[in-house]
C-alpha cells in the first residue's frame, strides 16, 4: 500500500512539471538569493555617486516668499551596492539644512524605496517610486506633513540632463491632480 501511496505521489509531481513545462513554466517565490547582487535597477541608481553642488530655489509655503540659497551633496553606493546614501548641507541658509537620505530598488515590489531625513522635520519621511527606461528620470512619491501640520502628497523627480548635470524638483500634489514645485535644485557634479 505504502508503495502504490509513493509512485501515485511521484506520478503527480511528474504531472504537474510537466504542466509547468508546458505552460512556460510558473513565476517561483522569490527566494534570498536572488537579491545578493545589484541588478540593472541599481545602476540608475548609480549615476548619482559622488559630489554635486547645488543651486536651490525653495518656496517654503504657499504664500512664502521664494529663497535660493547653494548646497553640496555627496552619494555613495552601500550594501554591496543595493542603497545610494545621501549626505546634503545647505551653505547660506539659517538654521543651516542638513538631510540624508536612503534609497534602493524593491525587487519583489519591482518600486524604487526609501527614506529621506532632515533638520526641519520630526520625523522621517518614506518615499517610492519608479525610473523611466533610460534611467535618466526617477519619479517618486510620498506623504508628508505641509508647513500647516496637514498631511500631503508630493511628487519628486530627478531628471539627468547628462552625466555631470540633474535637476530635482519637488511639487505638492492637490486634491485635484495639480502640481505646485515648492523645491527646485540644479546639481552639477564636482570634478
Amino acid at each position: 500500500m505504502a508503495l502504490k501511496l509513493a509512485f501515485a505521489a511521484l506520478l503527480g509531481v511528474a504531472a504537474a512539471a510537466a504542466a509547468l513545462a508546458l505552460d512556460g513554466g510558473a513565476p517561483r517565490p522569490a527566494r534570498p538569493d536572488d537579491f545578493a547582487k545589484p541588478g540593472p535597477h541599481h545602476e540608475h541608481l548609480r549615476r548619482q555617486v559622488g559630489t554635486w553642488d547645488a543651486e536651490v530655489w525653495v518656496r517654503p509655503g504657499p504664500d512664502g516668499e521664494a529663497q535660493e540659497s547653494r548646497g553640496v551633496e555627496v552619494n555613495r553606493m552601500a550594501c554591496g551596492g543595493k542603497w545610494l546614501v545621501t549626505d546634503y548641507r545647505s551653505e547660506g541658509l539659517d538654521p543651516p539644512f542638513e538631510g540624508h537620505g536612503l534609497l534602493g530598488f524593491d525587487p519583489v515590489r519591482k518600486r524604487y524605496v526609501g527614506v529621506w531625513a532632515d533638520g526641519f522635520k520630526p520625523s522621517y519621511v518614506p518615499i517610492e517610486g519608479t525610473c523611466d527606461g533610460t534611467g535618466r528620470v526617477l519619479t517618486m512619491l510620498a506623504e508628508d506633513r505641509d508647513h500647516d501640520g496637514k498631511l500631503a502628497r508630493y511628487k519628486h523627480v530627478t531628471e539627468f540632463e547628462d552625466d555631470d548635470r540633474r535637476t530635482y524638483t519637488t511639487a505638492v500634489v492637490g486634491e485635484d491632480g495639480t502640481e505646485t514645485v515648492v523645491v527646485r535644485i540644479r546639481y552639477r557634479r564636482r570634478r
